[in-house]
């Protein structure tokens, strides 16, 4: 990552992975929540 043209940080692909994972799920939650009622 880059923030004013200097490396800020790294993202690994798992990390990004993960975080593609947490998205994921908390949208798959709110739709059953939805289709429950």
């Amino acid at each position: 990552m880059e923030h004013d043209g200097r490396l800020a940080g790294i993202v690994s692909i798992g990390d990004a992975v993960r975080h593609h994972i947490r998205a994921i799920e908390y949208e798959a939650e709110h739709i059953r929540s939805y289709i429950a009622g």
